[in-house]
């Protein structure tokens, strides 16, 4: 189970990733927030990259 993510969702995406690294910031400990922080700002970079060709498709699942 998962979904598929193209271009014309990373706007959203991106929203919705901002939400969790603003989560993590006041409920994890400073270790572990700097460790999701990471993974995520290089899930959104390696995304930001993958969508330079509109008509890839990144299944996350």
């Amino acid at each position: 189970m998962g979904i598929d993510l193209t271009k014309e969702d990373l706007p959203n995406f991106l929203n919705e990733t901002y939400q969790l690294k603003e989560w993590s910031k006041s409920k994890l400990s400073e270790g572990d927030n700097c460790y999701m922080v990471e993974r995520v700002t290089r899930l959104e970079t390696m995304l930001e990259k993958a969508f330079q060709d509109k008509a890839i498709v990144v299944f996350i699942g």
